[in-house]
């Protein structure tokens, strides 16, 4: 800047201007279709140190080299630009752009797993996997769709911790699927328990295999899973917390009811 105060230089226009021409396609956006899918962390609150975002991104890390590993694996041209994972506060947002067989063979696994991994770091979610079409803006840092909105919305409306799969992806998944397919894929029916107001309703519902969870949590039983919740949940013993334990907890019971553990 030059010594008057107030007054820029050429070369400090010049700065300037390259900085908004940057910034001026922001708003272009590009189509795309696919799955997208929104977890929400829970306990953010008592849970936002150092030390936790370190091993927080350090998982988001991991699953997206897992995705793109399975996509390496499965495609002979792979675009792995066109997976994109955002992280807003205790929000990840996933947008994965491509169709079957990729997302109905191996996202599921992929997410499973870092359900999994998060477990055995003390970290939970609540979340929702939707299907459908979406724009990305040129800098890949915003955007908005169907598919996304529903994801944001079911994932808030849920008490519990838990991964939904919403109507647009459960609709796609059950046109070349039957039901007990897609349990060999670790998805079942659930009465999701939904926030007041909004009643309960039988969802799809992903959860990881006993399998997965020994592997990646060294959890062997369902007592364990609601030990491990409960220390998460109710470090903050209020009344949305002892709810969203307690319907978790009905979740787990009901998986041992079914001998989900057993048939995985």
């Amino acid at each position: 800047m030059n010594k008057v105060v107030g007054s820029l230089s050429q070369d400090d226009i010049k700065l300037i201007n390259k900085d908004f021409q940057k910034h001026i396609n922001d708003g272009k956006c590009k189509k795309h279709f696919g799955v997208i899918v929104v977890l929400d962390v829970l306990g953010w609150k008592n849970n936002a140190t150092p030390e936790f975002m370190e091993r927080y991104f350090s998982l988001i890390n991991s699953l997206r080299s897992q995705i793109n590993d399975t996509r390496l694996r499965c495609t002979s041209q792979p675009e792995l630009s066109n997976i994109s994972v955002n992280v807003l506060s205790d929000t990840i947002v996933i947008c994965i752009d491509g169709s079957y067989p990729y997302c109905e063979l191996n996202i599921f696994s992929a997410i499973n797993y870092f359900i999994a991994n998060s477990l055995k770091n003390g970290i939970i979610y609540r979340g929702s996997i939707s299907y459908g079409e979406y724009y990305i803006n040129q800098p890949g840092n915003a955007f908005i769709g169907k598919p996304i909105y529903e994801a944001l919305k079911l994932a808030e409306q849920t008490d519990w911790s838990g991964v939904i799969i919403t109507d647009s992806l459960a609709n796609a998944l059950l046109k070349n699927n039957s039901i007990d397919s897609l349990i060999a894929l670790n998805i079942f029916p659930y009465p999701i328990p939904f926030k007041q107001g909004y009643g309960t309703k039988d969802q799809l519902v992903l959860y990881p295999s006993l399998e997965v969870l020994k592997l990646r949590a060294q959890i062997s039983n369902v007592a364990e899973l609601k030990t491990l919740y409960k220390g998460i949940i109710l470090i903050d013993q209020n009344e949305d917390n002892v709810l969203k334990y307690n319907n978790t907890c009905m979740f787990l019971d009901y998986l041992e009811s079914i001998d989900w553990f057993r048939l995985n």
